[in-house]
């Protein structure tokens, strides 16, 4: 282990980071404050500690779960440069779509999923053994607050709180979301236009444009699910269940203008851009709040061939051993941490 390890970490990478420095370098926005700043990406997009483990005795190691990610981030790296240069190959393509799901499931708005749901569990088995009467009178001392635990926690008086290790075990679920993935027709689309992509604290989207809360929630089997993911200024990751004379080819500004809703909406408290501009703000006036979901619009198919294709691939176990076979260390290692 390093004597001296990196105690910033980041949720979205540096090196993805990086492909979005325009010529006056990088902009951030923060949704809170509305403070609009220059940045770098080696500063970006993180927090310090953010994947640091406490073991059994209670000394934190600020290095392995970083080592871990660094590992995969090292082989990814390449395979998007290639896609953003319209070079890459299917194998390249596929390694985007494993870095897709380990976006999606290290960043805060995720770990906030995984809190909510932790006490979620905790509070139900709270009340459970409390209707058993296996839970004792709570202290005098909070008494004032309420008369069960379970009412204590519900009011925030005691708080429960999930460790990173709980937060680092989803990685375990990463080979089964990708495998899925591997199934839909995935791209890279580029802009045409002038406008250009944004990138949020939560980049990975997975969102139905057809979305209803009366219908109930989204997931990765809707129909009409689309993942998207800016790589780049001029580029994103796109991947939906559609044929490919559904699929579209390039990005107009309307769909860019589009992308960057979803960005801002998602967004957890940043999001940057390469461009100076009224861009940020104007987002960020809009979806500081983010009470509404955006009904954004379904991108259209093109005519236009010239931007770079993929096509649907087929989820093939040849492949897939491939991509799992740099998953299952972390798999391993962050399963191992958690319990």
């Amino acid at each position: 282990m390093t004597n001296n390890p990196p105690r910033f970490h980041h949720f979205v990478p540096a090196f993805l980071l990086r492909n979005f420095v325009g010529n006056d370098g990088l902009f951030q926005i923060d949704f809170e404050t509305g403070h609009l700043s220059p940045v770098t990406p080696e500063r970006a997009f993180g927090k310090r500690d953010y994947n640091s483990i406490e073991n059994n005795i209670g000394q934190k190691d600020h290095a392995t779960a970083e080592r871990i990610l660094s590992e995969f981030e090292s082989s990814a790296a390449p395979a998007i440069q290639r896609c953003i240069s319209g070079l890459s190959s299917q194998d390249d393509l596929l390694t985007l779509a494993a870095y897709f799901v380990i976006q999606m499931i290290r960043t805060p708005a995720h770990r906030m999923t995984i809190q909510s749901l932790i006490e979620s569990q905790v509070l139900s088995s709270i009340r459970a053994l409390e209707r058993r009467g296996e839970i004792r009178d709570i202290p005098d001392s909070l008494k004032k607050h309420g008369d069960t635990l379970s009412e204590l926690v519900e009011k925030g008086i005691v708080v429960i709180n999930a460790k990173t290790p709980a937060y680092l075990s989803s990685f375990t679920n990463a080979p089964e979301l990708i495998e899925i993935i591997y199934q839909m027709n995935m791209r890279v689309l580029f802009s045409k236009g002038t406008r250009s992509l944004v990138i949020g604290d939560d980049p990975a989207i997975v969102y139905d444009p057809n979305f209803s809360s009366k219908k109930g929630g989204g997931g990765l089997a809707l129909p009409s699910v689309e993942l998207t993911l800016p790589i780049s200024p001029k580029a994103t990751f796109f991947a939906a269940w559609k044929e490919d004379d559904e699929m579209p080819n390039s990005l107009s500004d309307a769909d860019v203008y589009q992308l960057n809703r979803r960005q801002a909406y998602f967004a957890k408290r940043f999001l940057i851009s390469s461009d100076n501009d009224q861009t940020l703000e104007k987002l960020r006036s809009r979806y500081k709040s983010c009470g509404i979901i955006p009904k954004t619009n379904q991108l259209e198919s093109t005519d236009d061939s010239r931007s770079y294709i993929a096509g649907r691939r087929k989820f093939r176990n040849e492949i897939s051993e491939i991509n799992y076979k740099k998953l299952r260390p972390i798999a391993r290692s962050f399963s191992k941490k958690s319990r």
